[in-house]
């Protein structure tokens, strides 16, 4: 191939030659050649408007340009997953999508240096951070609040504020995962707390924590059990519980709530577990919750509570450092907003709309795309199924429609792994040799992008190279 005096190697060439003969095997064919074809249209280019005594570079190093360009465009980019294995969260899912006002509240807080917002009871322009505070305590009925970066950010600070060098006790069947890899007592270790474990795994009596108070105790810690905000662990006391025994006992209590609701959700057909505002109201010194969770925003920490408790929180030297971003607390304000008008909640925000599907809904949709993946040659047949009802732990399933999906040619966890890595990605659960698509958490949106990850990774016959 050649231009003008300028000569060019084949496409063929290339793929032939060592730098990419290796590449060729981890890459798809077809992304090889367009990146060949290219590199070679920029040569070309480049050869038109460079002199012409301008040196021919070898196929070595042609070939060496389009393996450095194959290997930079395989760093990998953050990308939205279609989540049908009817979890609201868990591993591999990540959090769920924001509304779509508190994406652009995101936005437009992003375009200017000054992220500003009128707070409603002054006249002038105050922080994100006073607003997003204040609407914490009006939705919550909190006397004040304040916003981490994380939930484990949050959960340090509280107990950094109010335990440290002090006891905390807490029940030994609530010492649980704060977040992957950060354990409970790992974190109040770091927060200089003291942790004192009373009762059993299986069942801690309100008994068991009076009998260790003492003037050394800073609080009584009372801890979700599966993130979810459910409620304790089997046979420990309920927050509810807890809170009475502070009460009586004039010791502070902490509330380590996670995923909780804060509206009732029985209304949707999942029970709401233990519930902020009622937690507030029976007298917690400070519930810890995620953003992320039913609350329906961005993930960070939540803590509202009692004045005389949350003020050290504020003054304390770590406060700086866990802070919530301009971005995060702009995604809060618009998601706070919602909550002036509970009736409208379901409707907007998301893990409370796939929560709000009606099963008719799920069984026609299910009806509709299981022939459409079936159709492609990585599935050997589909099946549409009734999904039962289960609460396992750390989710929140409801009954639910989906697509049994049998592979072809290969295994299940074989096509479970390649839906991970289609375009785009699709996270699936597996039961037997088996793959089941819940539709519970696929929004409408998302129907034919579904399909579409399943006629990614079909196989298909190359397209012949041209020279």
């Amino acid at each position: 191939m050649s231009f003008g005096s300028f000569h060019l190697p084949s496409v063929n060439e290339l793929l032939e030659s060592p730098p990419l003969a290796g590449l060729v095997r981890s890459v798809s064919q077809n992304r090889m050649v367009t990146a060949v074809r290219r590199v070679l249209d920029e040569l070309r280019h480049e050869a038109q408007s460079a002199a012409s005594n301008r040196r021919v570079p070898t196929i070595q190093e042609i070939a060496e340009r389009i393996a450095r360009r194959v290997v930079l465009e395989q760093v990998p980019s953050a990308r939205g997953v279609i989540n049908a294995s009817g979890r609201l969260w868990g591993e591999g899912i990540g959090p769920p999508p924001l509304a779509d006002d508190a994406i652009g509240e995101v936005l437009a807080s992003s375009r200017d240096y000054a992220a500003l917002a009128t707070v409603p009871e002054k006249v002038e322009l105050a922080p994100y951070s006073a607003a997003v505070e204040s609407l914490l305590c009006e939705v919550s009925g909190a006397e004040a609040a304040l916003v981490a970066a994380s939930h484990a950010g949050a959960l340090l600070l509280a107990l950094a504020a109010l335990g440290e060098k002090r006891e905390v006790v807490v029940s030994r069947g609530q010492l649980f995962e704060v977040e992957d890899g950060c354990r409970l007592d790992t974190l109040a270790a770091a927060a200089g707390a003291r942790l004192r474990e009373v009762g059993a795994v299986d069942k801690t009596l309100a008994a068991d924590y009076e009998a260790v108070l003492s003037e050394g105790t800073t609080a009584l810690f009372w801890m979700s059990s599966d993130g979810g905000g459910c409620g304790g662990s089997r046979g420990s006391l309920a927050a509810a519980e807890l809170i009475e025994v502070g009460r009586r006992y004039n010791v502070p209590v902490l509330v380590a709530a996670g995923r909780c609701a804060w509206t009732d959700l029985n209304a949707l057909g999942c029970p709401s577990g233990i519930v902020v505002p009622e937690l507030v109201q029976a007298g917690a010194a400070m519930v810890v919750a995620r953003g992320d969770g039913f609350f329906g925003g961005p993930t960070c920490g939540l803590v509202v509570g009692q004045r005389q408790w949350l003020e050290p929180l504020h003054r304390h030297p770590l406060a700086t450092p866990l802070a919530a971003g301009r971005l995060t607390e702009a995604a809060l304000l618009a998601t706070l907003r919602h909550y002036r008008r509970p009736e409208q909640l379901r409707d907007v925000l998301p893990p409370l709309q796939v929560m709000a599907v009606d099963e008719q809904n799920l069984r026609q949709r299910a009806a509709r795309l299981a022939p459409q993946v079936a159709s492609c040659a990585a599935v050997a047949q589909t099946e549409v199924l009734a999904l039962p009802a289960t609460f396992p732990a750390g989710h929140r399933r409801q009954p639910s429609w989906g697509i049994a999906v049998h592979p072809e040619g290969q295994s299940a966890q074989g096509l479970a792994d390649a839906l991970r890595r289609a375009q785009p990605p699709l996270i699936v659960e597996m039961e037997g040799e088996r793959l089941i698509v819940d539709l519970r958490t696929v929004f409408p949106r998302q129907d034919m992008d579904l399909v579409e990850a399943f006629v990614s990774i079909s196989p298909r016959e190359p397209p012949p190279v041209e020279g």
